[in-house]
């Protein structure tokens, strides 16, 4: 009996190595498809939203000015105005020309950025009483263009 005792101290003392594979194909597989599922259902949910959504005025308001005259080019400009966020945006491109600038006026913010052409930023200022005057002015426009659009 002693002998017994004996061996199993010895085989105790020895460490025991246990080799185990995780198995990740069945969490592969579920994760995938809960993925694929997930994917599916905001893709319907977006389309769906997509189609039931549908304002009754339009959000923005462009206006197109183009001046005729057949002795001095006038360039294109267009303005783009959003009466709910009270801002407008100014962009002319002179004729002849592929590069245009752009004025925007922030009525929420108060600051009025100009970006001139080829140039990536903007100038950022305070709107001053004459910049104020053109954003009511833009913005009224939009308003009365807007209300005799059917």
């Amino acid at each position: 009996m002693k002998q017994g005792h004996i061996l199993t101290e010895s085989l105790r003392s020895k460490p025991v190595e246990v080799k185990t594979k995780p198995c990740y194909r069945g969490w592969r597989a579920a994760g995938l498809l809960l993925m694929l599922t997930l994917l599916t259902a905001g893709a319907v949910a977006g389309g769906l939203l997509g189609f039931t959504y549908s304002p009754s005025k339009p959000l923005l308001q462009m206006l197109r000015k183009t001046f005729l005259s057949s002795r001095v080019p006038w360039p294109n400009q267009t303005t783009l105005v959003d009466v709910a966020q009270n801002m407008a945006t100014i962009m002319v491109t002179p004729f002849q020309s592929n590069h245009s600038w752009a004025v925007l006026f922030d009525g929420q913010s108060g600051y009025i950025c100009y970006r001139p052409a080829e140039h990536q930023a903007c100038f950022l200022r305070l709107m001053e009483a004459q910049d104020w005057e053109t954003l009511q002015l833009l913005l009224n426009t939009s308003r009365e263009q807007g209300s005799t659009i059917p």
